[in-house]
């Protein structure tokens, strides 16, 4: 399986419709504990959505709601 870096062409996992490339990948530290959750920091990454407009919108989102776009 192929890793997710920065520069990749990824779409939303529940919104396949909506794809977009990999700006920034960065930790984000976890503020509320939840039930059988992670204590630990989450993987992150900054999306720039396609659009006619090449400064597009940039989503945040976690590696797991992403797949690669090939």
């Amino acid at each position: 399986m192929a890793a997710i870096r920065a520069g990749s062409r990824v779409c939303l996992i529940m919104a396949m419709h909506q794809k977009g490339t990999v700006v920034e990948l960065f930790e984000r530290q976890h503020k509320s504990m939840m039930v059988d959750g992670p204590l630990s920091k989450t993987m992150w990454a900054k999306v720039r959505m396609h659009s006619s407009d090449p400064n597009g919108p940039v989503v945040e989102c976690r590696l797991g709601e992403l797949m690669l776009d090939e």
